[in-house]
């Protein structure tokens, strides 16, 4: 156990015993979903990894040159939505300026 822990364990000693219990479940509770979290992770892995190689393969087969056309829908010229915004591109003139496109 860390100095930490065992620092937190001792204050946590001193709580009233409906407070300790509180604390004691909720620190059970939070390893538990760490543990599913992790196992989900690693679950995913290989699905993961097959994404990423049809998105290469992909990628690979339209060669150099962006998306291709239609991808990113009517507004490929005017930014994403086909605002256009105030400048034209679909983006604020200043940084830190809304878009209300």
């Amino acid at each position: 156990m860390t100095k930490l822990l065992a620092k937190a364990i001792e204050k946590a000693s001193l709580l009233p015993d409906d407070l300790q219990d509180q604390l004691a479940q909720e620190l059970l509770e939070e390893i538990e979903w760490e543990g599913r979290w992790d196992q989900a992770v690693a679950d995913s892995q290989g699905k993961m990894d097959r994404l990423a190689e049809k998105a290469e393969q992909a990628y690979r087969a339209r060669g150099i040159g962006g998306p291709s056309p239609g991808v990113l829908g009517e507004g490929d010229r005017k930014g994403v939505g086909g605002g256009g915004g105030r400048n034209g591109r679909g983006f604020a003139d200043r940084p830190g300026e809304a878009w209300l496109g």
